[in-house]
């Protein structure tokens, strides 16, 4: 009975270890954190230039003299004199993945209000003339 008690004890440390650390997400050295910041930062800047290349699934980011270059599993951030590679987590990736996606979208929803607003002003100015016309052209009709 005592080493049953043991091997179920020894089991269940065995699954609480394997349960944490699952989901212990890793620990960021400090040039991975200072990229991160730099990403994000540079990600939500209203002056920064956000672009996809759908056939190698990269997204790049220019602001200034500042070129980003998001991949797979790693960072390239070149600013004019110095050029860094940093590898990065899964998890850090995948967050920075849907900051930039919400931005792309969110800059694609402004263009459509904008397109939106643009067609019905001209909608707008293309019925009044010709409601205009209309009332001009029968009332020359009618003399």
């Amino acid at each position: 009975m005592n080493i049953r008690i043991k091997y179920l004890r020894s089991i269940a440390k065995f699954n609480e270890w394997k349960d944490r650390s699952f989901t212990k997400k890793p620990r960021l050295t400090d040039n991975q954190q200072l990229a991160y910041d730099i990403t994000k930062r540079c990600i939500t800047h209203p002056k920064s230039l956000l672009l996809l290349a759908p056939v190698t699934n990269a997204y790049y980011i220019q602001l200034d003299d500042l070129f980003i270059k998001i991949m797979d599993s790693y960072l390239q951030i070149v600013n004019g004199k110095y050029f860094y590679h940093i590898h990065m987590p899964d998890f850090i990736m995948q967050d920075l993945d849907e900051r930039f996606r919400h931005k792309v979208e969110s800059k694609k929803n402004s263009i459509e209000d904008k397109i939106y607003c643009n067609t019905r002003a001209s909608l707008t100015t293309i019925f009044k003339d010709l409601s205009d016309e209309k009332v001009t052209s029968t009332a020359i009709n009618k003399l």
